[in-house]
């Protein structure tokens, strides 16, 4: 795995973590200390970008048959978020008054599991799983049933063209008809288009065609800029794929091309966190709602309590998700990859 492209799962799953304090600090913070910014977000955009290049580097550094990259998908994706999404339906089952959002629907959970994008039967408007942020592997599920699919064409340059005329065309139907449907919403969102473009960039990689190490620079600097720039400017490009999807881009093509030019070196921290940026991703929410349970018992309000909680907070999900990530995760790859 190249470093860069691990430190940027760390930055992303972090840049979520971020985004989810924050509602926290929102509901039980002094109101002294605000954040106005919804830059988390970009967290997922980054990893779906990362996904496409990922998926297509992979695909050209060995011979993958669908049914081997799909298994290899399932191992890696499922146990950990089956584990994730059981508990948090048994918390909604035996726990229902600790949660603000998730309730105890079989159906609801039913569809979680087999990662169906369906309303949510409290937040009737929005297309989440029982584990809100499943709602991210939905789409991630859906790519890699493409791209496996794609792995049936015999060059990579065929692979790549179909998958980005099979998205390019969802995508303009999505754009066409406005689906309100949640599967069909979901399966012709633009958001599709951020996993094309790690996909060309993936391709590129492999052709040896990527831009150069001291372009890199340059390309790292667009993409801090053009994230700066949504900071400043919410909604300025009028869609997510455009307003956090390019900066992602730009941010993923300077990380690698500095790297390729050997001006990356290992930081154990920033490796660890993108070791484990998978179940950072899925325990954070846990973590964060214990924490705001403790908060909102605490009555001392000041905005130093304020900061000083945002970053125990991160601190401490970024330590659940290590914990997770060995004590859990890795058991329970080695264990079905053994059986698979």
């Amino acid at each position: 795995m190249l470093l860069s492209v691990q430190y940027l799962r760390g930055i992303a799953a972090s840049l979520v973590v971020f985004h989810h304090t924050l509602v926290q600090l929102e509901r039980h913070g002094s109101g002294a200390f605000k954040v106005d910014t919804n830059v988390g977000e970009a967290g997922v955009d980054i990893f779906f970008v990362i996904s496409g290049f990922i998926m297509t580097y992979i695909a050209g550094q060995k011979t993958l048959t669908p049914m081997k990259f799909w298994r290899d998908r399932v191992i890696r994706i499922v146990p950990l978020y089956w584990f994730y999404t059981g508990l948090m339906v048994a918390i909604a089952f035996f726990l229902p008054s600790v949660l603000k959002t998730a309730v105890f629907d079989i159906p609801h959970a039913i569809k979680s599991f087999l990662f169906i994008p369906t309303f949510h039967p409290k937040m009737d408007t929005m297309v989440w799983p029982v584990l809100v942020q499943g709602w991210t592997l939905n789409y991630e599920m859906f790519f890699y049933l493409i791209f496996g699919l794609m792995l049936l064409l015999s060059s990579a340059s065929q692979r790549l063209w179909g998958l980005v005329t099979i998205f390019a065309l969802l995508i303009a139907l999505g754009l066409a008809i406005q689906p309100s449907n949640p599967l069909a919403a979901t399966y012709t969102n633009s958001l599709l288009a951020e996993f094309i473009a790690g996909a060309i960039l993936g391709h590129l990689y492999n052709q040896n065609r990527f831009p150069s190490g001291r372009s890199g620079w340059l390309f790292l600097i667009l993409g801090v800029g053009f994230f700066l720039l949504a900071v400043v400017m919410p909604g300025w490009g009028g869609k997510r794929a455009i307003e956090w999807g390019i900066p992602s881009t730009l941010l993923l093509i300077g990380a690698v091309a500095v790297e390729r030019n050997g001006k990356i070196s290992e930081n154990k921290l920033l490796k660890y966190v993108g070791d484990s940026s998978y179940s950072l991703y899925l325990v954070h929410t846990f973590v964060l709602g214990v924490v705001g349970f403790i908060w909102g018992k605490i009555t001392f309000q000041h905005y130093l309590f304020d900061v000083l909680a945002v970053i125990l907070a991160i601190v401490a999900c970024l330590i659940a998700g290590l914990i997770s990530f060995y004590w859990i995760e890795k058991p329970i790859i080695r264990f079905f990859k053994k059986r698979a």
